[in-house]
């Protein structure tokens, strides 16, 4: 008894997955659903991530405190400041010379009181951040 070619092994098994699938049945039309779907969740995985990294640059985040987040919009000005974030409240604070709650839009006063002791601890880190991110903005001058 001969043995069959690979060709003959691989359509064989193609036809039993049509079948239990239910594939078998398909007509053009389902095909092209199959595909339009592949394509829209191709899309949706694409710009999760390169919402991700986009976001990431148009306002980097610093750091996470006590689920507050800690972040600069790209087009910020001085004075240096930063602005703190959680569901839909920021406050902004700033950090150079002095720290100072700038403007608050719904934190609670428990979140500014955890805002300001993470901003009091991590300062040099968001000044030389700052510094970082807006060098090219500030023309090499001195903060």
């Amino acid at each position: 008894m001969e043995h069959p070619g690979i060709l003959e092994f691989l359509i064989e098994n193609f036809k039993t997955f049509l079948a239990f699938t239910g594939f078998a049945n398909a007509v053009p039309g389902h095909y092209f659903m199959i595909c339009v779907g592949l394509f829209f969740l191709y899309l949706g995985i694409f710009f999760v991530f390169l919402q991700g990294n986009l976001k990431q640059k148009i306002m980097p985040t610093l750091f996470f405190y006590l689920g507050l987040r800690f972040h600069f919009y790209s087009n910020d000005h001085l004075p240096i400041h930063v602005h703190v974030s959680v569901a839909n409240s920021e406050a902004r604070y700033q950090v150079y010379p002095e720290i100072k709650l700038i403007e608050n839009r719904g934190l609670k006063p428990r979140e500014l009181r955890w805002a300001e002791i993470a901003i009091e601890e991590n300062r040099e880190i968001i000044i030389a951040r700052w510094k970082e991110h807006f060098k090219d903005k500030n023309n090499g001058n001195e903060l």
